[in-house]
């Protein structure tokens, strides 16, 4: 049970009591609603019984809070929390991962459920709130509906008995306002108390029991839901509520609108893709200059891409307002943008600096009056982030009307507004039209478009589906709209999967091609009309026989069809040149786009799949595929196009002379598909693929071996040193071969039945001769058939060979899936580490490539400033610890946390300024040394770089280069041993000062003199930096704080290198043999035999 005993409070540095004398019981099991205008206590009332207040929000806090008779201020938020799940109005800022199972199961972590339970829960909340689909995914790319589920999910998960949720349907689109209504259903069933504090209330009919209506922070009201639901239409108003049912938007009244064209705003090429695919689309738009615009559709339709173009964030299209055309940068000085999440767009320390933040020039009458007409007055010296959700989407709805723009654009307005705040805003966005201003209202609340707009606009799939003004006569179509969201939002689910499993080769290619997808349709009307025209002139070569054969030719005749020929022969030439053109062109911007954004998915990929992928066979991948399409879009796309058409023409010209004739030519066609056939199907179905595979492999050990061959001379071995890519080009000829000989008797066949078409015409003909038929009729005829049949012939080979290309385009497809589909690290938001300890706990991890676990259950814990070093065999871990720090590769199983933040939490950028590598396979790069010191720190000066120079002992190979800092390395400059390599990637680690360092093996390849340099290098260089250090040579780690022996995924040792010796085990055992090994000595053995 919850109960309220003369509560009062006031927000430290609030001006007024948001709470006064309130005293409340809410039974075990009860639903119920708090309501009432904005600022008027709801969220408060929430925030006490949660315990946010007084724990979070501190203040004068007055009376108690009982959950199960103790005060909520008498508990820890820890206990609370076990008692009460929350739910908020942005959901995102109640989030602590970054994926979805992560974020359901974060509670039942930390209240130290186990494994098995967490799992039993998981699977529970899965099923009965129908969120099997979201779990494994990163929550940035989820919508506002889907998080809000994972956000409750997180409660059913953690199933505390009391739920408060603070205006959780505000920022949601009908589809996702229904799915709260059964999640809700659903906690309401299990028995848990339910409180919820909201202005959208329509959805919450039959699921409340009692309502509280609140008004200046006090308790005016208590009804039942009952009751509640039943109030009219005027007494929800009176009281400041939104309505309760949508049919009472039917009694909203509508002003009659009127626009003129000619001072219309035309938006143009308002073009933008997202990587998944979906955006904005929109070639062309025309608005009224003067007027407030409703854009509306289901989450994800692209309403806020098309506001973010709008307002130049985006930088695409042009928009036309009176004679002047505004590009992005225009549009920016132009335009204000009122975000949905207005967090995002308060900055000053008062509401009153806020207006002033906005206008061009400080104006304190226009801020005074802009603050009494938003009801803001109060709040005019509070700060803008202490204020309720409600007041400060007032704030930013007010700084909208302080700025001068001439384009007004908002972004889900109405979002935590009561309906007098709502009707305030409507009428300034009205004022704001009159004033000459275009205004635009991204919103899914109908009651505000109803109230506010003159125009609407609904977005589908990143596409203009309908437009009207938005009068009594249109109003039945918005109201439909949001009526009937769901069951089209569901409709449209499934259209959208049914157009994801049609999804072909064609789409995908032409998608990368972006904004030119016009060349290639162009191309293909083009060449289908160069067919047509190219068929024309075969009727009059028909003619001409026809006269040459007749006993009174008539030479006018023919030679007018000859011209006839000639025009159209010319006319077919000439078009089918501007289709290969288009083709042509828009063959190369597919290429480009296939490479750009195949380097943009590699850039996001971890180090881990560049290792289990070889740079050749993903060279061949996209450098060489990308190739491949170009013939297949360049030459056989147009001839599909004609190849399409010509089947229709060419039975309209087989059957229109004799259809004899055309009985034999279809014969003929018949006998060449029917040759092709075998040559495609049945086990030879998979050539293409089999093809491209073996040209990969072949790609892939070539490059192997080129990179191998300093190796090969230095031993004095041959090519078939290089085994596999022996192998691989044997492979090829193998199967390359057996398919010529495969195909060899089918080609044999079709080129007989190809060049015997004259042979059966004639055939033909001769036997209609010689059945009383007139020579002068039959002889045109075999001569008009023999070479239209061949015109079919070379069709037909044009369309079986754009099949075959079409099945290459296919695998290369798959095969460029194969990085697109590839799994990209997502990274959190924190820019900064401040903490650089490290802790690794409960690692499980195994490479992609392998079965066996690399490390198993691994935990370990580095403090800030301290070194621990990793020892042991050949394959133990010891690497792939040190590569799950920066992330080059994530764990399957455990956290890796840097000052106790998960690294998934940080963002790259935070990840890598924050940790240093050294590794034993050096990463020099093919420019100056200047250049390559510099990739650690880009704006470093010249005394930066010398002094890190200094600190690596490189100062005297600087010297001796010939252009010292600027000398190349590579074979336009100068070659260094490893030892110089090593100590010129010290330089720029020390340059770069990063306070986390990792050194892998760095001294594996050096002599002793080098070695000596690059270990004091290493003393200086992990001075107060915490450092994971990983070594064979047991000398260079005996001064690390601790020493971790690493045996088969896991510790077997740690401690000093004194206290590992005491122990007597691994490590001890290990020294002995590195001292024994030490004392080597090479002998000359006496008397050997030259």
């Amino acid at each position: 049970m919850i109960e309220f005993k003369n509560v009062s409070f006031k927000y430290a540095g609030g001006k007024r009591q948001c709470l006064k004398n309130i005293n409340l019981k809410i039974k075990e099991g009860e639903s119920v609603l708090i309501c009432g205008d904005s600022g008027c206590g709801k969220t408060s009332l929430t925030r006490l019984i949660n315990g946010i207040i007084p724990h979070y929000y501190e203040g004068d806090f007055g009376g108690q809070c009982l959950i199960d008779n103790i005060a909520t201020n008498e508990m820890t938020l820890e206990k609370i929390s076990y008692k009460v799940g929350s739910v908020f109005q942005n959901p995102k800022s109640q989030f602590f991962t970054t994926d979805t199972t992560s974020e359901l199961v974060f509670g039942c972590e930390n209240m130290g459920f186990s494994e098995e339970e967490i799992f039993l829960r998981l699977e529970k909340t899965a099923k009965e709130l129908e969120i099997k689909k979201l779990m494994a995914r990163n929550i940035f790319e989820l919508s506002g509906g889907e998080k809000q589920l994972v956000a409750c999910g997180s409660i059913s998960c953690s199933n505390q008995n009391i739920v408060v949720l603070d205006e959780p349907s505000s920022n949601l689109d009908f589809q996702a306002t229904k799915r709260l209504e059964k999640v809700i259903k659903t906690w309401k069933a299990q028995g848990k108390t339910i409180i919820i504090a909201e202005h959208r209330l329509y959805y919450l009919k039959n699921l409340i029991d009692r309502v509280i209506y609140m008004k200046d922070g006090q308790i005016k009201k208590e009804m039942s839901g009952e009751d509640f639901f039943e109030l009219s239409d005027n007494e929800a108003l009176n009281k400041g509520l939104r309505i309760l049912n949508l049919k009472s938007l039917e009694n909203i009244k509508i002003k009659k609108k009127s626009f003129k064209d000619d001072k219309s705003v035309k938006i143009r090429n308002f073009k933008w893709f997202y990587k998944n695919k979906k955006g904005i689309d929109i070639d062309n738009l025309t608005l009224p200059s003067k007027g407030v615009v409703a854009l509306i559709g289901e989450n994800g339709a692209g309403k806020s891409t098309f506001s973010q173009i709008m307002a130049g964030m985006i930088k695409v299209g042009t928009v036309e307002m009176g004679n002047k055309v505004l590009k992005a940068g225009d549009r920016i000085k132009s335009s204000f943008l009122v975000m949905q999440d207005v967090n995002r767009q308060l900055f000053t320390e008062s509401v009153l600096d806020e207006l002033f933040l906005s206008m061009e020039k400080e104006d304190e009458k226009l801020a005074q009056d802009i603050l009494l007409e938003f009801d803001l007055v109060k709040e005019r010296d509070s700060h803008p982030l202490a204020l309720s959700g409600g007041q400060k989407q007032r704030v930013a709805v007010a700084d909208a009307k302080a700025s001068a723009r001439k384009i007004i654009i908002f972004d889900e307005p109405s979002s935590g507004l009561d309906y007098s705040h709502m009707k305030q805003v409507a009428g300034m966005m009205q004022a704001m039209a009159k004033e000459g201003k275009l205004v635009i209202v991204v919103t899914h609340d109908p009651e505000l478009i109803l109230s506010a707009c003159d125009y609407v606009v609904e977005i589908h799939e990143g596409r203009v589906k309908t437009k009207y003004v938005l009068d009594e006569r249109n109003k039945d179509n918005l109201i439909e709209f949001f009526k009937n969201d769901y069951v089209r939002k569901e409709r449209s689910k499934m259209n959208v999967k049914k157009e994801k499993n049609k999804k072909n080769t064609w789409m995908t290619l032409t998608a990368y091609g972006g904004k030119w997808q016009w060349m290639i349709y162009l191309s293909l009307i083009l060449s289908a009309t160069s067919t047509v025209l190219g068929i024309i002139p075969y009727i009059n070569i028909f003619e001409i026989l026809r006269q040459l054969v007749s006993k009174l030719p008539d030479m006018e005749k023919i030679v007018n069809q000859a011209y006839m020929v000639v025009l159209f022969m010319v006319l077919s030439a000439f078009t089918y040149f501007l289709a290969i053109t288009f083709s042509h062109l828009f063959a190369f911007h597919i290429e480009t786009g296939i490479r750009t954004s195949m380097m943009k998915k590699l850039l996001k990929l971890p180090l881990g799949f560049f290792c289990n992928n070889s740079s050749g066979k993903l060279r061949k991948i996209i450098d060489d595929n990308a190739s491949l399409t170009h013939d297949l879009m360049a030459h056989h796309t147009p001839d599909i196009s004609g190849a399409a058409v010509f089947p229709i023409a060419m039975l309209i010209i087989l059957f229109k002379f004799d259809f004899r004739f055309g009985l034999v030519s279809i014969i003929a066609l018949l006998m060449n598909i029917v040759f092709m056939i075998p040559m495609f199907a049945g086990n030879n179905k998979e050539y293409v693929k089999k093809n491209l595979e073996a040209q990969e492999e072949m790609s892939s050990a070539a490059v192997e071996y080129v990179r191998g061959i300093p190796v090969v001379k230095i031993f004095q071995q041959t090519v078939y040193s290089f085994r596999a890519f022996k192998e691989s080009v044997d492979n090829y000829a193998k199967f390359a071969m057996g398919y010529t000989k495969m195909a060899r008797k089918w080609m044999v066949l079709i080129m007989i039945s190809t060049n015997f078409v004259g042979i059966f015409m004639t055939i033909t003909g001769i036997v209609l001769i010689n059945k009383a038929f007139e020579v002068e009729k039959i002889v045109p005829l075999v001569l008009f058939y023999v070479l239209f049949t061949t015109l079919c012939l070379s069709y037909f080979t044009r369309l079986v060979q754009a099949g075959k290309n079409f099945a290459t385009a296919s695998e290369v497809v798959k095969k460029l899936e194969f990085i697109e589909n590839a799994k990209s690290q997502t990274f959190g938001k924190l820019s900064k580490v401040e903490d650089c300890s490290i802790h690794m706990e409960n690692i499980t991890f195994r490479y992609d490539s392998l079965s066996e676990k690399v490390l198993d259950n691994f935990s370990i814990d580095i403090p800030a400033g301290t070194t621990l070093a990793l020892v042991g065999e050949s394959g133990s871990g010891k690497s792939s610890i040190a590569c799950l720090i920066p992330r080059f590769y994530d764990p399957e199983e455990g956290i890796v946390k840097i000052g106790n933040v998960n690294v998934k939490d940080y963002s790259r950028e935070a990840l890598m300024n924050a940790v240093s590598f050294v590794f034993q396979n050096h990463h020099l790069f093919k420019e100056s040394i200047l250049e390559n010191l510099k990739e650690g720190k880009p704006d470093a000066t010249n005394e930066e770089i010398m002094e890190a120079l200094k600190k690596a002992s490189c100062e005297d190979l600087i010297r001796k280069l010939p252009d010292g800092l600027g000398t190349k390395i590579g074979s336009q400059g100068v070659y260094l041993s490893g030892g110089e390599e090593q100590r010129l990637l010290l330089a720029r680690a020390f340059l770069k000062e990063a306070p986390i360092l990792v050194l892998d093996e760095a001294t594996a390849f050096t002599d002793p003199e080098n070695e000596h340099l690059i270990q004091e290098a290493f003393r200086q260089l992990r001075k107060g930096k915490t450092t994971l250090m990983i070594a064979h040579r047991l000398t260079s780690i005996i001064d690390a704080d601790k020493i971790a022996v690493i045996k088969k995924g896991k510790v077997a040792e740690i401690g000093s290198h004194e206290e590992l010796l005491k122990k007597n085990g691994i490590y001890k055992k290990m020294w002995d043999e590195y001292k024994s090994t030490a004392k080597w000595k090479v002998k000359r053995k006496e008397n050997m035999a030259c």
